[in-house]
This record gives structure tokens, sequence and C-alpha cells, in this order.
């Protein structure tokens, strides 16, 4: 390890050395006894130094401090007493001497008037450069002339070589970690911020970068390859922490311009904040942006508008699709626990739009858990279906409240009981969804326009007819996660809520791959009105927006309504399918009933086409069957007539209809004979 002073610990020493002499002089000129005065070091011929360490094309940090702060020579020497004091004890004992109280061994302004000539009381005004910047620090600024003065821990830090550290930042700042190799569309856009900040400003702070786009994680180590090259740290600031009163962002821009200098930097503030954050950050942000010189970047979507200040928006996308393909490839060589097909890896990419960092998340915890899985329930399910499912875990995003995701859970497609040419429109809808980026992206489908690549479906029919079934069947075989959304729920009466929910939700979907599910779309798509008032045009604008942004959607959109002849033409001409579910006839009950049974519950004699008998629908059969269930649990474990007839009169009272008794009358006559003959015997 070299212990070797560098050259600025030497040359702060040299500038010390003239301070000492200063405080050496006047105990003398006090006419203290020379022989009292404690010998310090051994005066260094500066000549000589600088000739053997000195660097004529480095300017020593205390020189570049000065010239940063123009610091006059009065105050250059003032932070070196203060710098000397900190560092060296003979500093402590001049200052006792010269003051007659070996207690007040502090720097003050006083005792620098009393030595430096020039000196003025400019510099102890609280807006004077050594205060403003707090390069300096007084114990008790009342009076400024007599208190205690000691340097500011960074600038000491600055002057002497070792790494400026601001304990007033520790609970602002965060200093980005070390990031690997970018991407090539991902190190353009670095390449594109570094040659806006290199740009020649005319002495004008240089351009404030936002960065836009889906890529969030990727967004930081964008600034780290674009600042690094030119010798600067990238240092993180969370808006949400700001402060919002002007007299403490004003000591924090003072901090931060300051460190900035100390320790070169870019301040990245990431701006992803809630909306009813959104206007105390956008404050906050301005006021920062506004005076700081140093390069910042702001990531997130927040409407910059700062005076005198030029802002320059680069949008950080996805990796292409040859970019994720090449970054699987790496990941799954480090990572694999063994290697996967061709068309598996193919199956990824269609179905999973995903960064760098979740496509190495996925394959190192797939290895975890590929590794650990023995003897669980895992054990069943082979190593691309873990893949698989790290992958849709991976990417889920939290909805906030305003969708309820639904994950695929093994379901047949035979308790879908449908018409043969809807079930054959269902299974399209998989096909297309399964190989659309293959149809869109490598057969050039997709630079036709960027509009008109979702896949929209309405499903119409009454309640119960198996719509939201349909739904998840289509989850489960494509293995995806349903997102339920009641659009009745996310409506607002106020103006640009809706719009702001609908975005928040696709936006959340996009790079999941989940299968959204509009519940309810009557709520919002009814017949589209003539605007005779301000709401009718706004509730237009709500429909037209979101089949822009189905249409856009590279996933699977579905709408639901009860009523499709209330839904306007123009509307269901742009859904690539329309399938309709058909309140179920007789057989088609009968049917439902033979699969609505799980195969581990333990049934009687039924007679099932006499329970197809009322007319009521899928979803009113699933819910009397499960309550059957239980009374069957009650009596003995067994599902009889008996105890559907018992919870279809339930339903059907839940629902104040009336139940014909001519409909169940035979449900129980089995039953009711058995009982009968054994309360004769």
């Amino acid at each position: 390890m070299n212990n070797a002073p560098s050259w600025n610990q030497i040359y702060c020493r040299l500038a010390l050395d003239e301070v000492r002499d200063a405080l050496r002089a006047r105990v003398d000129l006090q006419g203290d006894d020379a022989g009292a005065r404690t010998a310090g070091p051994a005066r260094t011929d500066r000549a000589d130094v600088e000739a053997s360490f000195g660097d004529p094309e480095v300017v020593p940090a205390l020189e570049r401090l000065c010239a940063c702060f123009q610091l006059t020579p009065f105050e250059r020497r003032l932070l070196l007493l203060c710098a000397g004091h900190a560092m060296d004890a003979e500093f402590a004992t001049l200052c006792g001497q010269i003051s007659g109280d070996p207690d007040r061994h502090t720097p003050t302004f006083d005792l620098a008037l009393t030595l430096f000539n020039g000196g003025h009381w400019m510099p102890f005004h609280a807006h004077s450069t050594l205060r403003y910047w707090e390069l300096i620090e007084l114990d008790d600024p009342k009076p400024p002339n007599l208190s205690p003065l000691r340097i500011n821990a960074p600038v000491l830090q600055y002057l002497t070589d070792y790494p400026c550290h601001d304990p007033n930042l520790d609970a602002l700042l965060i200093l980005a970690p070390d990031s690997g190799a970018l991407v090539p569309s991902h190190d353009a856009c670095a390449q594109e911020i570094r040659a806006l900040l290199l740009e020649d400003q005319d002495g004008t702070p240089p351009p404030i970068v936002q960065l836009t786009g889906p890529e969030d994680d990727a967004k930081l180590a964008v600034c780290q390859h674009a600042v690094r090259p030119l010798g600067l740290s990238v240092s993180c600031i969370d808006t949400r922490v700001l402060p919002q009163e002007i007299q403490s962002l004003q000591t924090l821009y003072r901090r931060l311009e300051r460190q900035a200098i100390l320790a070169p930097c870019a301040y990245v503030f990431q701006a992803d904040v809630h909306e009813s954050e959104r206007v105390a950050a956008e404050r906050a942000l301005r006021y920062l942006l506004q005076r700081l010189s140093c390069p910042c970047i702001v990531t997130g979507d927040l409407a910059l508008h700062v005076p005198d200040r030029q802002v320059v928006k680069v949008e950080v996308k996805r990796p292409t699709d040859e970019e994720q393909r090449t970054v699987w490839t790496d990941a799954l060589a480090r990572h694999a626990p063994k290697p996967i097909a061709d068309r598996d890896l193919h199956r990824l990419l269609d179905q999973f739009d995903m960064n760098e960092t979740q496509i190495r998340t996925v394959c190192r915890n797939w290895r975890a858990t590929s590794q650990a899985h023995g003897g669980s329930a895992e054990t069943s399910a082979t190593p691309f279906e873990r893949l698989w499912r790290q992958c849709r875990t991976q990417s889920r995003t939290p909805v906030s409240g305003l969708a309820r995701v639904l994950e695929p859970t093994p379901i047949e497609w035979d308790v879908l009981i449908l018409p043969d040419r809807e079930k054959r429109i269902l299974h399209t809808i998989v096909e297309q969804v399964r190989h659309r980026r293959q149809v869109y992206r490598e057969w050039g489908f997709a630079e036709q326009g960027a509009a008109g690549l979702g896949i929209s479906a309405l499903f119409a029919g009454t309640s119960g007819t198996g719509k939201t079934l349909a739904a998840r069947i289509i989850g489960s075989a494509l293995q995806l996660d349903v997102y339920h959304v009641d659009l009745s729920a996310i409506v607002s009466k106020y103006i640009g809520e809706t719009e702001k929910n609908l975005e928040a939700i696709f936006r959340t979907a996009e790079t999941s791959g989940a299968i959204l599910l509009f519940d309810e779309a009557d709520a919002l798509f009814g017949k589209r009105t003539k605007v005779q008032e301000s709401k009718d045009r706004w509730a237009n604008m709500e429909i037209s927006y979101l089949l822009q942004r189905m249409e856009a959607y590279t996933g699977l959109s579905i709408l639901t309504t009860n009523l499709q002849s209330s839904m306007d033409e123009a509307f269901t001409r742009r859904l690539r399918f329309i399938v309709q579910f058909p309140f179920p006839q007789h057989q088609q009950r009968a049917s439902i009933w033979q699969g609505v049974f799980p195969k581990q519950t333990p049934t009687g004699t039924l007679d099932y086409a006499k329970l197809a008998r009322p007319e009521i629908s899928g979803g009113v059969i699933r819910s009397i069957a499960l309550n059957a269930a239980f009374h069957a649990a009650r009596d003995g474990g067994v599902v009889e007539m008996q105890h559907l007839a018992q919870a279809t009169r339930e339903e059907f009272a839940k629902t104040e209809k009336t139940l014909l008794p001519q409909l169940v009358a035979d449900w129980v006559e089995t039953s009711t004979e058995v009982t009968q003959a054994e309360e004769l015997m």
C-alpha cells in the first residue's frame, strides 16, 4: 500500500505553512517568549517541492476551489486557517496564545482580521461566499466575528484528496452502483446524452435531459454510461423526498451545487411519482433545476417547464427482439440448469417483452428453484414450465387496485359449453396470441403501422353464460395472467380520470403479456351520443381512447357485455373477434351439469335431464352445485338430488324469481320414498 502523500496534500501543506507563519509572527509580535512557543515543523522549501512533485498541467485542489467559488485572498487565508486548525495541533496552540486563553483556541473572524492584511467585514455576512456555500461553519452566528469557526468536512476532504462526503445529504443521495454493458439501443441513448452534455453552451449550464419510455430499470444504467466517460459519478435523488419549503430548498440547492463542485457528478432525479404527488414534485424539481449548473437528468413523465433552461427528451425503449434474444442466450448460458430448445426460446420471446435485468433475474431464479424443487409440488413441472412461471412472475406488475390478477389454473376446455363455431373462434384467439410476435415482427406486419396490432375481442351474452370462464380458460391455455378489470369501477365522473385509470392498466400489463378482461363494458360503451353537452364530448373521448389503446396493446384485450345491441356499430367494427355466448338450452344445461362437479366430489345418482329443466345460466348452475356440496357435507358427504333441490330453491329465492314446483318435484321422490320406508320399519 502506497502511503506517500499526494500532490494536493503536499500543496495544501505548503499553503498552510504561509498561514502558520502569520500565526507565529503574531505571537512574536505580542511579545510572548519565543521559547514558550511550540516549535513547529521546519519550513519546506516551496520551490524544491514543486520541482519534485508539481505537475504544471494539474491545477491543485486548493486553487480549483478558490477559482470555482471566486474566493478573495483574505477568504483563501481564512479557509486555510480553519483547515490548519483541523489538521495540525500547532494551529490550536498558536490561536490560544494569540487570544491569551488556551481554551479559546479556535479560529474566529476577529482573529483573521488581526492576522491578514486586506481583511474586511464582507466575509462575515450571511450571503458571503464562505458562509453562503457553507465552506466554513459558525458555532454561533451571533455575533459572527467572535464565533468559533471550523471548515466544513467535505471541503477539507476535497483539499486533502479524500473522497468528499457530505453527511447532510446522506438521507437524500443514493450513489448509483456500477452497471454492466448496455444493449446497443440503450448505448445509443447514452451516447446521445453525452453529446448533449459536451455541446458548447456559451457559458450557460448544459441542457436538462429527461429520460422517457418504459425502461425504468435501464435508465439509470444509461445515465452511468453517458456521464462516466466525462469523469462524473451518478447520484440519484428520489423527488418524493424533496422538501417543499423555500428555505429548505435553498439550503439543499447550495449543498447539492457544492457537492457537485467538490465531487464532480451528475444528478439523476427519479420522478416516477403518483398523480397525487405530481404537483409538489414538479414545483420542488423546477426550483432546483433552474439553479443547479451541473448535469441534471430526470427520469419520469413529469411536465418539465424550467425557465431559461433547455429540456431535451431522450426515449429509452425496450430492447429490440434481437437484443432480447442475445441477452436470453447469454443469461441461459450462464445460469440455465439445462439447455432449452430453440422453439422454447422463441415462445418466450413471443410472449414476454422483458428488459435485460428481468431476463437475467429470471434465469438466476430458475436455476435456484431447479436446484431446490426436489420433494415439492414443483417436481411435477417440467424445467421449461418452471422457467415460464418465473417469466410470468417477474414481469407481473402491481395494478394498484384497478384490476384483479387471476393466475392461470388448470381449466379444461370441456367445462365451457358453447356452440362449435364459438369454440373455434376462441381457439383462433389462442393461436393468434401465441404467434403474434412472429407474424407482426418477423413477418413484417408491424411495419405497416403501429396501430391495429392488438388482438381484441368482444364476449357478448347475458350474465352467467361463461364469458369470464372463457377468458380464464384462454389464460390457462396460454399460461398467462388475466387482469380482470371492472369498468364500472374505474369510470370516473371527473374529466380525464377515466383515461388515466385505463392508461395505468395498459402500461402495467404491457410487459407481462397479460390478458386484459374489461368486464361490464356497458358502463362505458353504450351508444355513443351526439355531442349536446360537454359531458357527452368527454364520454365519447373516453371511448375513443380505449379503442386506440386496445389496438396498440400488444397482447389480448377482451371486453364483455350483456347487451351487444346497445353498442355502437362503429365500435364493434374495430374489434377483431366477436364471440356470442348464447343462453344455454336444455341440452347445453345438461352438459354443464355433467361437468360442474370436480372429480374429487362424491356424488350419488344424479339425473342430469331433470337438473336441466330450470332455465338458468351456467353461472347459476355452478352456484347451485357449490351450495349443494355444502349441504351434502353437512349430511354425510355425498351430493344427492335432494341437496340440489334445496340449493335450487335457495338460489331462486335469493334472486326473487319464481321456481315452478313441477320443475323440481320429482328430484326428491326417490329420497322421500326411502325415508318413508325407513319410518315404517
